[in-house]
């Protein structure tokens, strides 16, 4: 037991502050969930009728278990709702004043205990799932996956730790503060199990909770369209449009089922559901559209500011600037003429901070070194002296990006090609394209779709304009559009997803903008 608990100290020690963070983004999403319940968590818990306040505390209850089930949580690894009324209310609700205490204090390490579980069975079982779901809904810190990575290559993890994980596991709360972050006890001694989950068991409930949410984020719809051939005209590169987004031809938009009027008002007033992200899709995705976003300058000054911290873009007023947040602040900015003479943020220091970012440069960082480019890009474009950075393509290219751990050939393999054809567009990818096919084909599912989600899909036939494939392709295109455009409606009403619908949370709605800036590029790019 003492190597496992060796490997959980070293994670705290590593990791304390990011696993803090990690806890209170998860919170302010629980916080926003149970708000759409029409909860005010403010409110003084006896302030009201007692039956009103077990309604609120049953409805508080309720959020906290389905949000666990959202992200992947086994429904049968959850405390029943009775039972945590009962345990965390009913015997101890002379501590809680309000709903927030509550949730702060009676719900903080049930709902850490799971969080910190799902870290260490990414760590330590190579259980990616539910970590590759927090990723995808943002509520994962910055870097926070990568240096998980990097300490789960560095672990040396037996069968036997394995084994003892899952014991520690299920009595997580006897042994160990999810919360604090610390041991309760210095020596303690956990038997070997005399059975084992098989893995036969084991793939059962990671392929359930990937149906989940495979359910959850795709639409569906009857309508198809066979007919669509890769356009192999002479145009310039789709990479250039994240400088300057076009608008869209008519063939494509008019696929597209959405109710702008109703998504122009709704962005108009809820300036909360707004981040640079956000901002970014919506900008684009109506200018693609051939659509008015009709935001007034002012009102998107004011979204904008809240995400800027030393004059340069951020993911908060106080939080460390990204190359990420650069380059959707500055797309935003742009489109909307707003970067010329802004006092919103100072260009040299957002230029400084982007060449710092590849100094040295870390090739495996895929992600944020084609932000950082794209960025730098934008910037010329505004005018900027940028220096030459075809340095940065020797290392790119001798990149064994099949080995990266934790490679997802759907995103990664797109960002990859892109920040090298961003570098220069006359390199060659012919080396590349047989190895990533046959891992695409793995990735593909039966209904023509790339891990069952739109984004995957539409960025995975992005990825194979820029290998320039054809040919025996042709078939693996057609299964991809078929699926795209057999998604074609966004921002409908809601369907069966509870509180997880686009105009009800923040998470929902930001899925929704991602989906459909991704399927709108891709249909760009095929006619």
């Amino acid at each position: 037991m003492e190597d496992l608990k060796t490997i959980i100290t070293e994670l705290v020690k590593s990791l304390k502050g990011d696993i803090g963070e990690f806890y209170k983004i998860y919170e302010a999403y629980l916080t926003d969930l149970i708000l759409s319940k029409n909860i005010n968590v403010s409110l003084i818990i006896d302030s009201g009728e007692p039956k009103d306040a077990k309604k609120n505390i049953h409805s508080i209850i309720t959020v906290i278990n389905s949000a666990l089930i959202t992200i992947g949580v086994s429904k049968n690894k959850l405390t029943a709702d009775t039972e945590l009324y009962q345990d965390l209310f009913e015997k101890n609700k002379s501590s809680f004043s309000t709903y927030l205490s509550f949730l702060q204090l009676g719900l903080k390490d049930y709902i850490n205990k799971h969080l910190f579980i799902i870290i260490l069975e990414y760590l330590i079982d190579s259980n990616s799932k539910i970590i590759e779901n927090l990723d995808l809904f943002d509520i994962l810190p910055h870097e926070f996956r990568n240096k998980l990575t990097k300490l789960r290559k560095e672990s040396k993890v037996s069968g036997k730790i394995k084994k003892h994980l899952k014991i520690f596991n299920k009595d997580l709360l006897n042994y160990f503060n999810p919360s604090e972050l610390t041991f309760k006890s210095e020596d303690f001694q956990i038997e070997d199990p005399m059975e084992t989950i098989s893995e036969e068991d084991i793939l059962k409930k990671l392929q359930e909770a990937r149906q989940e949410n495979i359910e959850a984020i795709t639409q569906t719809s009857n309508q198809l369209n066979n007919d669509i051939l890769r356009n192999k005209g002479k145009t310039p590169s789709f990479l250039n449009y994240f400088v300057s987004f076009p608008k869209l031809n008519q063939s494509i938009t008019n696929k597209i089922k959405i109710n702008i009027k109703q998504l122009r008002k709704f962005i108009s007033s809820s300036p909360e559901f707004l981040d640079l992200e956000n901002l970014f899709y919506m900008v684009n995705i109506f200018k693609m559209l051939g659509e008015e976003v009709q935001l007034e300058p002012g009102y998107v000054k004011n979204v904008v500011n809240n995400f800027i911290s030393g004059k340069v873009f951020s993911t908060g007023k106080y939080h460390k600037p990204n190359s990420i947040s650069i380059s959707h602040g500055l797309s935003v900015l742009f489109e909307l003429d707003l970067l010329s003479n802004s006092e919103l943020v100072d260009l040299l220091d957002i230029e400084m901070f982007l060449e710092n970012e590849l100094n040295p440069l870390i090739p495996e960082k895929l992600f944020f070194n084609f932000y950082t480019i794209l960025s730098l890009k934008m910037l010329k474009k505004s005018g900027g002296i940028i220096t030459n950075k075809s340095h940065l393509i020797e290392p790119l290219v001798n990149l064994d990006l099949f080995k990266i751990e934790g490679f997802k050939p759907s995103s990664d393999m797109f960002f990859y090609l892109g920040l090298l054809k961003l570098l220069d567009d006359r390199i060659d990818f012919n080396a590349i394209r047989a190895p990533y096919l046959i891992e695409l084909e793995k990735q593909m599912l039966p209904n023509g779709s790339v891990n069952g989600n739109i984004t995957d899909t539409a960025r995975t036939l992005l990825t194979l304009v820029l290998l320039d494939s054809t040919g025996k392709e042709i078939s693996i295109i057609s299964e991809l559009l078929k699926f795209l455009n057999q998604n074609l409606k966004f921002f409908t009403e809601s369907q069966d997803l509870g509180d997880f619908t686009w105009d009800h949370n923040k998470i929902a709605f930001k899925i929704e903008l991602r989906m459909l800036f991704w399927m709108l590029l891709a249909l760009s790019q095929y006619s």
